[in-house]
């Protein structure tokens, strides 16, 4: 079949990633609830790419025992895992916006999560009525 990569075939050539754990020129990639197996899948293929996945609000319905499995799993291929999305802002408006308690960063720690994403433009209307 074809024998050559996709950019040879363009006549271009890419630049070369710094080897892991990268400073900069992180890429970042969003798991919407997909199954373990199919982010191993991904991993397998392209692991080397993938810096940090953001799990975003299906995977934080799942037992923390569930996420931590999967954590581990990015772990496994160097990649950290951001819990994030509307979830965290929920968390946070609901506690009348003050500020996340110890608890709640607690829990996030179980599954060794190393990084986390407090966006400050979710509109969450009526939240605090």
């Amino acid at each position: 079949m074809f024998s050559q990569s996709f950019s040879d075939g363009l006549g271009i050539k890419l630049t070369e990633r710094t080897e892991k754990p990268r400073k900069s020129g992180l890429t970042m990639i969003i798991d919407v609830g997909h199954t373990k197996q199919e982010v191993s899948d991904v991993l397998d293929s392209y692991g080397a790419y993938i810096d940090v996945i953001k799990l975003a609000d299906p995977n934080m319905s799942q037992p923390i025992g569930e996420i931590a499995k999967k954590v581990a799993l990015l772990k496994a291929h160097h990649v950290d895992a951001q819990p994030g999305g509307i979830i965290i802002e929920i968390a946070r408006f609901t506690k009348k916006n003050a500020k996340l308690s110890g608890a709640f960063l607690k829990n996030l720690a179980l599954p060794n999560f190393r990084i986390l994403l407090i966006p400050d433009n979710t509109s969450l209307p009526g939240i605090l009525d």
